[in-house]
C-alpha cells in the first residue's frame, strides 16, 4: 500500500504541469476537466469503490481531455459546430492522450480510462467501440460525469441546459450511452444532494 501511494504522489506534479498546458492552451477545457474529476470522484465515493480507484478515477477525470493538446487550433478553439472532418480529428483526442499518458512515469494506469471515455455501454461510442464491461470502469464514470458537466456548461455555440434536463438525459442514456448501474447511481446521488 506504502508503494501504492508513492506512486499516486509521483504524478501529482505531472498532473499539475498537464493541466497547466491545458490551461495555456484553452482554459474552458482545462476547467471542465477539473469539474469531471470531481464529480468523478464523488460518483466512485458513491460506488463505495477502494480509496486506490477514487484516486486513479481522479487522476484520470483531471487527464481525460488532455489528448486537446493534439488538436489544431481551428478545431479545438472552433466557436461553431464542428463539421464532419473537423469531428473526425476531434474525435483523436483520447488515443492522443492515452498515447501521452504511457510516455509519462507514473501515469500509465491512467491511459485506459482516458483512452476509453467516449466509448458506450451499447458499442457505438469511440474510438474502439467497446461494449459493457469492455469498458473499464473508471471510463464508464467518466463518461457520465463528462456528459453531465458538458450538458450543464454549454459551449460557445449552445448554451447549457438546466440541471434537471442534464438528469433526464443521463437517464435516458442508460443503458444506451452508460452504464445503467452508474447511471442509475449517479441520478440517485444527484436527487439526494438537490434535496439537502
Amino acid at each position: 500500500m506504502i508503494k501504492r501511494q508513492d506512486e499516486i504522489q509521483r504524478r501529482q506534479p505531472i498532473i499539475r504541469a498537464c493541466l497547466l498546458l491545458l490551461y495555456a492552451r484553452d482554459a474552458q477545457t482545462a476547467r471542465h476537466c477539473v469539474r469531471v474529476s470531481r464529480i468523478a470522484e464523488k460518483m466512485a465515493e458513491e460506488l463505495s469503490l477502494p480509496a486506490s480507484l477514487r484516486w486513479r478515477i481522479r487522476d484520470a477525470g483531471l487527464m481525460h481531455d488532455l489528448g486537446k493538446l493534439t488538436v489544431r487550433d481551428e478545431v479545438l478553439l472552433k466557436t461553431d459546430r464542428l463539421n464532419s472532418d473537423e469531428w473526425e480529428m476531434m474525435k483523436t483526442h483520447p488515443q492522443a492522450g492515452a498515447r501521452l499518458l504511457q510516455l509519462l512515469p507514473a501515469m500509465e494506469e491512467l491511459a485506459a480510462p482516458v483512452l476509453q471515455h467516449h466509448e458506450r455501454w451499447d458499442g457505438l461510442g469511440y474510438p474502439l467501440g467497446l461494449e459493457k464491461e469492455e469498458i473499464c470502469q473508471e471510463a464508464r464514470i467518466l463518461a457520465v460525469a463528462d456528459a453531465w458537466d458538458a450538458m450543464l456548461a454549454g459551449r460557445i455555440y449552445r448554451p447549457g441546459i438546466k440541471p434537471w434536463q442534464a438528469l433526464e438525459q443521463i437517464e435516458a442514456g442508460s443503458g444506451s450511452q452508460f452504464d445503467p448501474e452508474i447511471a442509475g447511481r449517479f441520478a440517485a446521488m444527484h436527487r439526494r444532494l438537490q434535496e439537502v
